[in-house]
């Protein structure tokens, strides 16, 4: 129940009684915000609301003991481990509503009455935390409210102006210089498109051109430097940042260097530029390659295989496996040779893809009521791949576990009558053939000697790799940093 009623003697302090939650708050919430409701004052109204450690007895009120915070109802001071109390808030009674918000972003805790943010009651709290309720005089009662039910204080606007801080305060963190060059800096640049030789792979000989292979030999002391330097530039709106003495951020050098400025950061246009053209030259995206570069004039290195890979991505994007994989063996020989056990398992994927191909087509002739026999024969097909995909996984004692059991799925798309409300629909969404497509596509750039990934991928998943490493340590500001919302 999250009702309670005093029922003690109240002869003196110590019959208080206190309650206290079985878990304690999650500092990977970022903030914590609950609300308890005065059913009744009861004789005195000596009601204390607020959060308490695991080892604070239950027997005094929150706020006498040391490692307990709370705000009293009788006199509206704020108790800090201590018998002695504060001047805070008003006092309150029944009918009001005391919200408790405990902030991991400043470690701070603040109460509301009412829905009005009474203002910050403690600072600097630390442990973990519980939330606590005591009372101390017959017919005192009140009512906890977890989230079950709305609350009076508009805690989802504080979260957002919340999330809007640790943005900003992201955007004016001033960033330490990557290393010592000649003139006290190095470029973003060198740490991101350079190869172990020191010449730029991205601009063939230091052209300043962009290929797939940018960021092929980048130490891994650089990239996280750089990424760090990017991660910060594209919180500053979704990737507008820009360089110049008119930037509050600071300026950069004309080799696209960190240089200091007005208590922030900046990387210049040219360097995320290089990195959004890299990225759209690694998957291929030629079209918009030859756009991107006319509107930024950034200089393109030749790519001769550039539409072959947009050619077989978008062949697995329409679904036709069969048509991807011809191409890839026609421009890339040696790429489905069975030589290694990573290319048998590339190969295995793709036949479950065009198994799972398969399956929507089947599912398509009989939704649609198709004449002629083509249902009958897509469904022959399919059995007969099938069974071929089995007998091949039984055989084959390098698939991996993965690929087992994403085998395992595809054959549960038959199971249903309605796929797609099944547990395995997610096979026959979109995304799933861009999975394949990038998998496949990473294995062409590797089997040409270049890196798997784009260094904007690398950038995105190591600071997603940070935040999640800061929220697990209890960073709360890291919570509120989200690469969905923020930087793509």
């Amino acid at each position: 129940s999250r009702r309670v009623r005093y029922r003690g003697q109240a002869k003196d302090d110590l019959d208080a009684a206190a309650v206290r939650a079985n878990v304690p708050i999650d500092p990977s919430s970022g903030l914590f915000y609950f609300e308890v409701t005065v059913v009744n004052k009861g004789r005195e109204g000596h009601i204390a609301v607020g959060l308490s450690a695991s080892n604070v007895s239950l027997n005094r009120l929150p706020g006498w003991e040391k490692g307990s915070y709370a705000y009293h109802a009788d006199d509206g001071n704020s108790f800090c481990s201590s018998g002695t109390g504060t001047p805070y808030g008003p006092v309150y009674t029944t009918g009001d509503v005391v919200g408790v918000c405990l902030n991991f972003v400043d470690n701070t805790c603040f109460f509301t009455k009412n829905g009005t943010h009474l203002g910050i009651a403690f600072r600097d709290l630390s442990g973990s935390l519980y939330p606590s309720v005591g009372m101390r005089t017959p017919g005192e009662e009140i009512e906890v409210n977890f989230g079950h039910k709305p609350f009076e204080y508009d805690i989802q606007s504080f979260i957002q102006e919340t999330k809007e801080q640790v943005l900003i305060a992201i955007h004016h963190v001033k960033l330490s210089p990557l290393g010592l060059g000649a003139s006290g800096f190095v470029p973003i640049s060198t740490a991101l498109f350079n190869s172990k030789d020191g010449k730029d792979s991205a601009g063939g000989g230091g052209s300043g051109g962009v290929s797939a292979s940018a960021g092929a030999g980048a130490t891994s002391t650089g990239l996280a430097a750089a990424a760090s330097l990017a991660a910060a530039a594209l919180t500053r709106g979704k990737g507008s940042a820009t360089a110049g003495s008119g930037s509050p951020l600071g300026a950069m050098d004309g080799a696209g260097s960190l240089s200091g400025g007005g208590g922030g950061s900046s990387v210049s246009s040219t360097v995320l530029n290089k990195l959004v053209l890299s990225y759209l030259v690694h998957h291929g995206y030629s079209e918009s390659v030859a756009l991107f570069a006319r509107d930024t004039g950034e200089t393109v290195a030749p790519d001769d295989v550039i539409n072959v890979r947009k050619a077989i991505r978008d062949a697995v994007l329409a679904g036709d496996v069969d048509a991807a994989m011809r191409t890839s063996e026609e421009h890339f020989p040696a790429l489905f040779v069975p030589c290694d056990d990573g290319r048998r398992n590339l190969l295995f994927k793709l036949k479950c893809q065009k198994f799972i191909e398969l399956v929507r087509r089947c599912n398509s002739s009989s939704s649609g009521g198709g004449g002629g026999g083509g249902g009958g024969g897509a469904l022959e097909e399919l059995m007969v791949f099938g069974r071929d995909l089995q007998c091949e996984c039984e055989l084959e004692a390098t698939i991996t576990s993965d690929n087992r059991r994403h085998l395992e799925d595809a054959f549960s798309l038959l199971a249903y009558p309605d796929v797609a409300s099944s547990p395995v629909a997610y096979l026959l969404h979109q995304r799933q053939r861009e999975e394949v497509a990038s998998t496949l596509n990473s294995a062409i750039l590797a089997h040409q000697n270049v890196p798997e990934r784009a260094p904007l991928e690398t950038i995105a998943q190591s600071t997603q790799v940070a935040l999640q490493e800061l929220v697990a340590q209890g960073n709360g500001a890291a919570t509120f940093v989200s690469l969905e919302d923020c930087f793509v």
